[in-house]
């Protein structure tokens, strides 16, 4: 049980904006003791609720309580975006194929594009993160320069790989199957695969520890 000692230290170490966040909705979700301590906290910074809300307003509600919110648009039809991508990719793939690192673009694209729906998107295996959520926004940032990175690997890999394509033995660019590809076709495809996934992984793995973070942090200020 938190005393109102430790609601005062805690706010003590809080910048105006973790005050603000605190109290995004009303100073009601707080408890007796919590709600004591955040008043005067505020009196010592100079500070009443409202100049606090001016200074930083409240974002509208969304569902950064994680529970019983309505679906993004993003979450719920993420599977149209991936079919949507995969249109997209075959399209750029004809129109650039010949062109000075057309396939590249043609698969940075697609690989992008891929990455975002499957991070994004409420799919049979795992739910999608809502990006109306402060705890997933917040991460942003950080997921595009993974991203920025993951994209410069993938650039370098497929460049090397195709120049080295004249030197594969013929039976590596033998036509197989109804499509007519080939093992270096399918040997591609399969790595580009799963650099994604792991992509998406790691990027899955970021939001939920935020998102877990900022659940915990609030049912701890609000305990």
């Amino acid at each position: 049980m938190q005393t109102a000692a430790n609601y005062a230290e805690r706010y003590a170490a809080m910048s105006d904006s973790g005050l603000a966040d605190l109290v995004s909705g009303d100073l009601d979700s707080l408890n007796e003791q919590a709600r004591s301590a955040f008043q005067a906290e505020l009196r010592k910074r100079g500070l009443t609720l409202a100049k606090l809300r001016k200074q930083y307003p409240p974002e509208p509600p969304s569902s950064d309580d994680g529970s019983n919110s309505r679906s993004s648009l993003v979450q719920e039809f993420g599977f149209l975006g991936i079919l949507l991508v995969g249109f997209l990719a075959l399209v750029l793939y004809f129109v650039l194929a010949d062109k000075p690192f057309g396939i590249q673009v043609a698969t940075l694209v697609a690989y992008t594009g891929y990455v975002f729906f499957f991070v994004f998107s409420n799919l049979r295996s795992s739910e999608g993160y809502d990006l109306r959520q402060r705890a997933v926004r917040r991460k942003v940032p950080h997921l595009l320069v993974i991203h920025a990175v993951f994209l410069a690997i993938v650039f370098i890999g497929l460049t090397v790989a195709l120049s080295l394509r004249p030197t594969l033995p013929a039976s590596w660019l033998e036509p197989r199957g109804r499509r007519g590809e080939n093992w270096f076709e399918l040997s591609i495809l399969l790595i580009v695969l799963v650099t994604c996934m792991f992509q998406v992984h790691i990027c899955r793995k970021i939001l939920s520890r935020s998102v877990g973070v900022e659940s915990s942090k609030l049912t701890s200020l609000n305990s």
